[in-house]
């Protein structure tokens, strides 16, 4: 099976991050024959040199695309989408490490399954540098459960997700929003895709406190209301849900860093 991975790259990221993430791609058992990077914006030099390393070593692999001006996550990765030449694509964002076996496990079950549209599945949180291991984020695995857990929060890991091109297509792609990526599965939901996650980790990623960081105030307070704002739209939930949701989230919001964390290692990691 052909698969096209798809990354974007933004000049906060740091360069070691990125080599580490675009090498745990490289050395997967089942290799791609296709790696679609998006800068998004102008890039630091570090950044640059990377890549270029890269596209040196793999000129027939590696295309690289660049946008002038920072568009965000979602408009870049539609970008990269229509680019990918294969019918199957990956998602890996350019600071997290897929395991070896991840493209291998994910292609034979879209094998086995050829009406599957989108396949994810749990990620490992570390601290910055990896070393530090915090705690397993599981999502459901049937299109049942998906369907529950989607009320409450996102049923997809991003970074871990491979989805056919033409059901993301057909969907409308990733729209110009904060929570891109939960906004898309919220739209491939009601469009009738057919979804599913593995009950193994695919990916390590990097949540330490920066995560937390950017999940506090009142910006993540304006993601909040945006989602479930869409989610209500799309039906999904009714104004009681959005309501309780809209509460809970915000209160999480403002709470300190460390007692932030506590709650999403015992309590919302352990929600499946």
């Amino acid at each position: 099976m052909n698969i096209s991975v798809l990354m974007s790259v933004y000049k906060k990221e740091k360069a070691k991050y990125l080599k580490e993430s675009i090498d745990s791609v490289l050395n997967q058992t089942l290799f791609p024959d296709q790696i679609v990077i998006i800068k998004d914006g102008k890039l630091t030099k570090q950044l640059d040199d990377v890549l270029n390393q890269f596209k040196s070593k793999y000129p027939n692999i590696i295309e690289i695309y660049e946008i002038k001006e920072s568009c965000g996550l979602g408009l870049a990765l539609n970008l990269g989408i229509n680019k990918c030449r294969n019918d199957y694509i990956a998602r890996m964002d350019s600071d997290d490490c897929s395991l070896p076996n991840r493209f291998e496990l994910q292609a034979k079950i879209f094998e086995e399954n050829p009406n599957l549209d989108i396949l994810g599945g749990y990620i490992e949180e570390y601290d910055e540098e990896l070393n530090e291991f915090i705690s397993i984020r599981k999502v459901p695995t049937s299109m049942q459960s998906i369907k529950k857990y989607i009320k409450t929060q996102s049923p997809f890991n991003h970074t871990t997700v491979m989805y056919k091109k033409d059901a993301v297509i057909r969907t409308g792609g990733y729209n110009n929003v904060k929570l891109e990526d939960y906004d898309l599965w919220a739209r491939m939901l009601i469009n009738n895709c057919l979804m599913q996650n593995i009950d193994q980790v695919l990916c390590k990623v990097r949540a330490g406190k920066s995560l937390y960081k950017r999940r506090s105030g009142i910006k993540q307070v304006k993601k909040v209301l945006e989602i479930e704002k869409k989610l209500l739209l799309y039906k999904i939930i009714g104004i009681h849900t959005y309501i309780i949701n809209v509460i809970l989230r915000s209160i999480l919001a403002f709470l300190p860093i460390n007692i932030k964390k506590i709650v999403y290692i015992n309590i919302i990691r352990k929600l499946k």
